[in-house]
């Protein structure tokens, strides 16, 4: 009985463990402009964005602040383009139909 009791509460224990998902905290802006100036690559960068999940929405102003920041253009786009990820692989059809 003592056996089949553990047996259940390592279950149920086990079963809720991978459900879990880990949120990291959003890379701000400010701190890619750091990463950049600190000479951290491109690729590096970008897959810092990547891991954070973030999702950047931005307008021109935005844009031209991290270019006169020093941020790489790739890392720019790859930025404007994490709202077209988070809403999903087709949304740039949606957006361009007339």
């Amino acid at each position: 009985m003592k056996t089949t009791l553990l047996l259940l509460i390592l279950l149920a224990g086990v079963s809720g463990c991978h459900r879990r998902q880990y949120v990291l905290d959003p890379l701000e802006t400010r701190e890619i402009i750091a990463l950049s100036r600190a000479g951290k690559s491109s690729d590096g960068i970008i897959r810092e964005i990547e891991r954070s999940r973030t999702v950047y929405v931005m307008d021109s102003q935005d844009v031209l602040d991290l270019h006169r920041a020093g941020v790489d253009r790739r890392v720019i786009d790859h930025m404007m383009m994490t709202v077209e990820r988070a809403a999903g692989r087709d949304a740039w059809r949606l957006r361009r139909r007339p």
